[in-house]
C-alpha cells in the first residue's frame, strides 16, 4: 500500500509531492491536469458532497458509514470503530478494502491499495471533511 497524507489543503505522496489540492470548486489533480468538481455545504443536517461525476453521502443516520460514487464506481467509507475516526474504504463491487484513513494530529494519513488516483483523492477528502482535526475558522 502507498502511504499518502492530507496536510493542510494538499494530498501529498510519499515523496512530499502534491498529488491533489483543494480548490474553492473541488479538487485539482496537478499530475494529471484533471479537476474533480463538487459542492459541499458544511454544517448541513446530513453529510453530502455533490458533483456531476463524484458524490458522497451518509449511508445511515450517523456519519459512521458513507457511500461514494466515483464515475460509476461505488465505495463504502466506514469507520472501523464507532468511537474512532479511522475509516476503511471498500469497493462495493467486490467488498475489498482499497484504502484506509487515520487521523494523526492535524493530518490525515491515507494508505492506498488498488484504487484510481481520482477516487483515492475524492474518497479520502470526504474522510478528511468528517474525521480531520477541527480547523480554526477564518475571520
Amino acid at each position: 500500500m502507498q502511504r499518502w497524507v492530507w496536510r493542510g489543503d494538499a494530498l501529498l505522496d510519499e515523496t512530499g509531492e502534491a498529488i491533489a489540492r483543494v480548490t474553492p470548486t473541488g479538487l485539482l489533480l496537478p499530475g494529471t491536469g484533471g479537476t474533480i468538481a463538487f459542492e459541499h455545504i458544511p454544517g448541513a443536517r446530513r453529510f453530502t458532497v455533490r458533483g456531476a461525476d463524484f458524490s458522497a453521502e451518509q449511508a445511515s443516520f450517523t456519519v459512521n458509514k458513507l457511500r461514494a460514487d466515483c464515475e460509476g464506481r461505488e465505495y463504502l467509507l466506514e469507520r472501523t470503530n464507532p468511537f474512532r475516526r479511522q475509516r476503511r474504504i471498500l469497493a462495493l463491487a467486490d467488498a475489498a478494502e482499497v484504502a484506509r484513513t487515520t487521523p494523526r494530529g492535524r493530518d490525515l494519513e491515507v494508505a492506498v491499495g488498488e484504487l484510481p488516483l481520482a477516487d483515492a483523492a475524492f474518497t479520502s477528502y470526504c474522510c478528511l471533511l468528517l474525521d480531520g482535526s477541527a480547523r480554526p475558522l477564518r475571520t
